[in-house]
């Protein structure tokens, strides 16, 4: 209910980090404005740090940098990854910029964003299905989310899918 200040202290520190879930959506429909949100760390639906959430058939990420704050351009999965049943979903970003999305277990999409975290809020809270606000939930199950202060390999993706949730 309040400042995730360790988590921003920590990410900003080594502009590096690694989304990773294990959701079962229950629909592939948008229910709000999308993406629809399954983790973020934001004050409304247009200021955030990072956002890992769904639009409809695909996976979506943002990772906001100078220049931007709500984390665009969003980064989305490949055509229908997402689907009802059990998902592992992952999103890294390297301190080089290099963002990779992984759905489980394998590389989905590569990509690079310029820039760092000087512009990061450290008063943002971290929220889980919505945004503070509410208008942008993600209806479905979570099984797991994690967070880390830097961008897992390949091989720590793939161990992760391989144990499960």
């Amino acid at each position: 209910a309040g400042a995730a200040t360790k988590l921003f202290s920590e990410i900003a520190a080594n502009n590096a980090m690694t989304l990773e879930a294990w959701v079962r959506p229950s629909t592939l429909v948008a229910t709000g404005t999308p993406p629809d949100r399954i983790v973020s760390m934001s004050n409304g639906s247009s200021n955030r740090n990072f956002l890992l959430g769904q639009d409809a058939t695909e996976y979506a990420a943002r990772y906001r940098t100078e220049g931007e704050n709500n984390g665009n351009p969003t980064i989305y999965s490949t055509v229908a990854t997402a689907r009802l049943e059990l998902t592992h979903v992952v999103f890294t970003h390297a301190p080089d910029g290099t963002e990779v999305l992984y759905i489980d277990g394998v590389q989905n999409l590569t990509t690079s964003r310029a820039g760092g975290t000087t512009t990061w809020e450290s008063t943002y809270p971290l929220v889980i299905a919505n945004e503070v606000a509410g208008g942008r939930e993600w209806l479905g199950e979570l099984h797991l989310i994690a967070i880390y202060d830097r961008a897992l390999t390949e091989q720590e993706v793939e161990q992760n899918f391989d144990v499960g949730p």
